[in-house]
Order: C-alpha cells, then structure tokens, then sequence
C-alpha cells in the first residue's frame, strides 16, 4: 500500500481535460490503484476514474487557486505532477516510502524534486542520488514532479501568476526560509520515470514523443482537441523587450533576496 499520508497532486485547467484523463491513467497503471488524486482546476474537468477528486477554484490568481484547493487536500504530503506529464513505466514504490520517512523524520524538508534539477547543489545527501540545494539556488519550487510538504507549497505559491512564474519568481522566497531542499542527482535515476512535458509543448502535441509514448505503453493516446507539431521546438514569441524585462526584473529579485536572506541571518 502506498504511504497514506501522501497523495497525488494535479496541475490542471478545464481546456486540458484530455490529458489530465491521460495522466492519471498512467498514474493508476504505474504507481498505485489506490493513492489518493486531487486535480486543481480553473473549471469542470469530466474525469474518468471516479476515485479523483477534483478541486474548482474561484480564484483568479493560479497560486491562490492552487493553494486553496491544497487547502482541501487531507495528507499532509503530495506528489506534484503538471498534467501534461505521462509516467511512463512502473515506479520505484520502496525509493518513494522511503523518501516519504525522511521528510516525516525530518518535518523541516520542505520538497524533494524526483527530477535532475541543475545548478547550486551541495555535497550533502538525504538518501542516494538525491542531493541538497544550497540557500540560493534556483528552481527549488518546482512543480516538475516533486514531493512537497503540504503546507510549505501552500506557503510559497500564494500569490504566483502562473507555473512558470511560480518556478523562476517564487524561488527567490525560499532565500529567506530554514527550510530544506533536496533533488534527483541524474534523471537516469528517476523513481517515476515519466517524460517531463515533452507531450504538449506551447498548446501542440508532439507527434514524434506522442508515437514513442503510444508505442511504450502499448496503447493510442487520444488528443484530438490539440493541434499537432512535428518540432520539439517551439517559438516563445516574445519580444527582445519582453526578454529583457524579464532578465532585469530575476536581477532585482535576486539582489533584494539575496540582501533580505543576510538581514534576517545577522538578526537571528
């Protein structure tokens, strides 16, 4: 049986519902029949597997929809998937159990990525293969498949625009917490091997990754409401001004981090 005191945790939106279904279906087949779901939603979701509990938010800020509908999750821990995610082959439940004891041992593990994130890692290890971030790292609020406690998501995504900002601009949070960070060393290492997003990139499917994956799992993927692409590639379509913004706006958050985390350590 898998740890009661952790549950599945879904990204979604209502426009996804095809791949959200497709997801947990890879989720049933490949991790457990009996894990708790929950799927945070913008909107209806018509969800095929009846145990799933789906979570509609009012909010109109994605952070604040993502933290009250983990509000309503009872476990206190949560496996955080983005829906366009498919497990691919069968997880390592005992590595997952055992992950699960050593934040239950040590409650100031605020998440552990179960993917390769790259860049500021230290010597330290929690268990083989999984390493510790430093202070000031980036993208330790990752929604790439991770293990959070509970109420330290709740903390950190409050208030994020979208995904994407959560991962880049809320990272700069986690400057000023005692709270520890881990991650997988290498994705050759995965407990659950899943195909991190390479399925729907930019609102298409992928034909070439939607082919290996239909042919790894031995059956067809239905994502007709996509249009389809044959480019892992796609353009983000931002301007050089955009892009600029953007890397000044990471420098001043950086900096003011960087200078609010030395403030609050000469105080303590």
């Amino acid at each position: 049986m898998f740890n009661p005191s952790c549950a599945i945790f879904i990204i979604s939106c209502e426009t996804n519902q095809q791949v959200v279904n497709l997801l947990i279906q890879s989720i049933r087949q490949q991790i457990s029949h009996t894990v708790s779901i929950y799927v945070s939603s913008d909107g209806p979701l018509l969800i095929t597997d009846p145990s799933v509990r789906v979570l509609i938010g009012q909010e109109e800020v994605f952070g604040d929809r993502v933290a009250a509908a983990l509000e309503q999750v009872t476990e206190e821990r949560v496996i955080v998937f983005c829906d366009d995610f498919i497990v691919e082959k069968p997880a390592k439940i005992e590595e997952l159990e055992e992950l699960l004891s050593l934040m239950e041992e040590d409650t100031s593990i605020a998440s552990i990525a179960l993917s390769q994130i790259s860049g500021g890692n230290t010597p330290e290890r929690i268990a083989e293969h999984y390493i510790r971030r430093t202070k000031c790292a980036p993208y330790k609020t990752t929604l790439q498949c991770a293990i959070w406690k509970k109420s330290s998501l709740i903390q950190f995504i409050k208030g994020s625009p979208s995904p994407w900002e959560f991962e880049i601009y809320h990272n700069f949070k986690t400057y000023l917490t005692k709270e520890k960070f881990y991650a997988l060393e290498d994705d050759m290492f995965q407990p659950i091997p899943y195909n991190r997003g390479k399925l729907i990139i930019r609102g298409k499917v992928v034909k070439p990754e939607k082919e290996r994956l239909e042919e790894l799992l031995g059956y067809s993927l239905d994502l007709s409401d996509f249009p389809e692409t044959e480019s892992f590639v796609q353009g983000e379509n931002l301007t050089v001004g955009y892009r600029l913004k953007r890397k000044i706006k990471l420098l001043e958050k950086e900096i003011i981090y960087r200078l609010k985390s030395k403030i609050k350590n000469k105080k303590e």
